[in-house]
């Protein structure tokens, strides 16, 4: 048998207010004096779903490596190796940011006696062409950490390790211990790579030793209108954008970009 309890209800117009007096007590209140912000006539609705086969990152968003800041699988290293004679790992002291508490440490237990390093393979692959990409991280050394030269090599390559495209060197002798700095290069790549099995690299010379730790590491091609932070131009410009508002029987169809 069940037993219906009894209920208050409260409906507020303005300042009339109806009620039952009744045990347990639920308003509602609704100001139809105020009707909030105007909403332009131009202002067009937008869902941008990112997780459906990488619509977005490894997709519109022209960001080449995957997993940047560590954030995938629940924070995770998926999609990072090593090669050489480092090892890497997830660490949480002293994040860059509250909004990316994880940081790789890469590290080099002993003095390095060979080119040694870590890679990323992109959002399936990378498609490597003849132009500049602008690669740039955080990077922090742990206390007696040394970089054989003070200066690392970052580039684009063959998932093989066979061919190199593209390398820049960046300097970081200067760079405190313990303190997170920022660097930034421009990667040269004159000759197109034959596939997309391809993988972006960072990577310490020989005599190098100790902990280091790197975060939001991105590297970027040429991007729609040269913006910082931007989109593919290959999609981009496939959009003529201003067919995709207004009433629908004045919009031409077209086929997806992933199609």
């Amino acid at each position: 048998m069940s037993i219906m309890k009894p209920f208050f209800t409260a409906i507020a117009f303005g300042t009339s207010i109806l009620t039952e007096n009744i045990t347990n007590v639920v308003s509602l209140n609704i100001q139809n004096a105020n009707t909030g912000q105007t909403i332009p006539a131009t202002m067009h609705g937008l869902i941008l779903e990112t997780n459906i086969n990488r619509g977005d990152d490894g997709g519109l968003y022209a960001e080449l490596v995957y997993n940047r800041a560590f954030q995938e699988m629940g924070r995770s290293l998926d999609g990072w190796i090593t090669y050489g004679e480092g090892s890497i790992g997830l660490s949480n002291i002293q994040p860059l940011s509250n909004a990316l508490p994880v940081q790789m440490k890469f590290t080099l237990t002993e003095t390095s006696a060979s080119p040694s390093g870590f890679q990323n393979g992109g959002f399936y692959g990378m498609n490597t062409q003849a132009q500049s990409y602008t690669a740039t991280f955080y990077y922090r050394p742990s206390a007696n950490a040394h970089v054989g030269g003070g200066k690392l090599t970052i580039g684009l390559g063959d998932a093989a390790g066979l061919d190199v495209f593209g390398t820049s060197t960046v300097d970081v002798s200067n760079a405190p211990a313990n303190v997170w700095s920022n660097f930034s290069a421009s990667i040269s790549v004159y000759l197109a790579a034959p596939s997309t099995q391809n993988v972006f690299f960072i990577e310490f010379p020989p005599n190098s030793k100790g902990n280091f730790e790197f975060n939001l590491i991105s590297c970027f091609p040429p991007t729609f209108k040269n913006r910082t932070n931007g989109v593919r131009i290959d999609i981009a410009q496939r959009f003529i954008w201003n067919n995709t508002i207004g009433p629908l029987k004045n919009r031409p169809g077209r086929q997806g970009s992933w199609v």
